[in-house]
């Protein structure tokens, strides 16, 4: 009778006290990924939500101004120094989107120079191209100035 070979191997039992990681190995091990994480925390950017809301009505006024020369009707903005609008000239009449309308967080303000009366403050107007006013967004502490530059039409 044959009989297959045997592989099976005894496996060796661990002594005493080699039953995996101690404790002291366990804490060490946590300082260290606790160190690292805090680091990097540390090291990451706060977020600059004055940055951040001037860079979305940056945006928008982009936005606006390609709505404007894609449809060929008028588009505005209406600026409060607490939000704005987006408009469109419809019907004689300067319409707001009221689904597109923001407010700014409470310590939030707008400034438009030179100021203006009734209607949108910038308007983007295909036919006749206007000068783009002066914004400026603070925040009690900070303020910044929106720039945008229309592009060149070919």
């Amino acid at each position: 009778m044959l009989r297959a070979a045997s592989t099976l191997r005894k496996v060796p039992q661990p002594h005493a006290g080699e039953r995996g990681l101690s404790l002291v190995e366990v804490m060490v091990t946590l300082a260290i990924t606790a160190l690292a994480a805090s680091l990097i925390v540390e090291t990451a950017r706060p977020v600059d939500n004055l940055k951040s809301e001037h860079d979305r009505l940056a945006q928008v006024i982009e936005r606006l101004d390609l709505r404007a020369r894609v449809s060929g009707e008028p588009t505005g903005i209406m600026i409060e120094t607490t939000g704005y609008a987006p408009a469109t000239w419809k019907g004689g009449q300067w319409q707001i989107s009221v689904r597109e309308q923001r407010t700014l967080p409470e310590r939030y303000r707008l400034r438009v120079s030179p100021a203006s009366g009734d209607g949108p403050q910038i308007v983007f107007d295909p036919l006749m191209p206007a000068p783009m006013p002066e914004i400026f967004l603070s925040d009690g502490s900070r303020q910044m100035r929106l720039a945008y530059s229309r592009p060149v039409q070919p």
